[in-house]
């Protein structure tokens, strides 16, 4: 809070003792922000508050593809008989080449590090993946040494749509909840990021309603919204609750995430992965073990732990107890502890 100032032998009059009043005000109102389902606070205080948590999510906008359509060229494989996909919201795709395109040919999609591509779960989704109906984030890579110029598509999050409908018109965002409650509507808690772009918006609603969704569709689809899992199409639209100007996007398609390969214990995995809890501690799933020269274990949240894989050892430096560490071979002469 401020404190009183004396200037020569002049002391603060009512322009400080209001602003003191005012900064108070603010922070009983910003404890208010977090506590229960029903103390929102108008937009003016709600908005500064998730001004600071916009930069979160910037990280999570970038390389979002879909497909476009189906390779039907008749040549060998892989040089034909893949499929063609775009980077969402942007007219044009960099393709591996250095080229702007409408889209940009890969030979096949690679699930390997979220999941299995023999599990019915990932069949499914690769089946609605290459039909246009769902989203990977992801990069190019080269399809082998063998194959120069062709490259596959290396799935690092997988985003279904439960309705079975390829991208419709409007923008694709990736919105979180930010878990902030309000005192009185409108309450500017949902966090909203521009695929593939820098726009960050906050936003007081998501109507699922012009989807036509089902309940057990949209009861699924805000569950994952407070997860920070949720991938909504359409536009923003202003609408006023009680004499505010609020932002409500309505939807006219929606994606959830398809989580990695469910597990009870590691047995339940290959011998590339171990079980692990996911975001939100909700189930676990089958995750690869890092490999050497890869981060390792440190003080996190379960859902970010890395384990190393059979044969390395998790060397940390013993000055940073909390810190990661780097997954090396445990005959390699190094200590486990880097700092010892």
């Amino acid at each position: 809070l401020a404190q009183g100032i004396t200037i020569g032998n002049e002391t603060p009059q009512k322009p400080l003792i209001m602003a003191r009043i005012l900064s108070m005000l603010f922070c009983h109102l910003a404890l208010f922000a977090r506590v229960g389902n029903s103390f929102p606070l108008r937009k003016s205080v709600s908005a500064l508050v998730l001004n600071a948590t916009l930069e979160e999510g910037r990280p999570d906008s970038a390389t979002y593809f879909e497909v476009t359509r189906p390779d039907l060229r008749r040549c060998v494989a892989p040089m034909c008989g893949g499929f063609y996909i775009r980077r969402v919201n942007w007219p044009k795709t960099r393709c591996p080449n250095g080229r702007n395109a409408k889209d940009c040919y890969v030979s096949d999609l690679d699930v390997a590090e979220i999941g299995s591509s023999g599990s019915e779960k990932f069949q499914h989704f690769i089946s609605q993946f290459t039909n246009g109906t769902a989203l990977v984030r992801g990069d190019f890579a080269p399809v082998s040494e063998n194959f120069t110029g062709i490259y596959k598509l290396v799935a690092t999050e997988a985003w279904i749509s439960p309705l079975g409908l390829k991208s419709t018109k409007g923008d694709i965002w990736r919105f979180t909840d930010t878990g902030i409650r309000c005192i009185a509507a409108p309450c500017f808690s949902l966090h909203a990021v521009l695929l593939n772009g820098r726009k960050v918006k906050a936003f007081s609603g998501v109507d699922l309603q012009v989807t036509n969704a089902s309940a057990d569709m949209d009861v699924r689809a805000h569950q994952q919204l407070s997860d920070h899992n949720l991938i909504v199409t359409g536009r923003k639209t202003r609408v006023k609750v009680n004499g505010v100007r609020a932002h409500v996007f309505r939807a006219t398609n929606f994606y959830t995430r398809v989580l990695t390969d469910s597990c009870t214990v590691d047995s339940d995995c290959d011998e590339t992965a171990w079980c692990r809890t996911v975001l939100g501690g909700v189930e676990s799933a089958c995750t690869r073990f890092a490999q050497l020269g890869e981060s390792c274990e440190g003080a996190t949240l379960p859902w970010f732990f890395e384990r190393c894989a059979p044969g390395l050892t998790c060397g940390r430096n013993a000055d940073f107890p909390g810190a990661n560490g780097e997954c090396i071979e445990k005959d390699s002469g190094l200590r486990a502890h880097v700092g010892d």
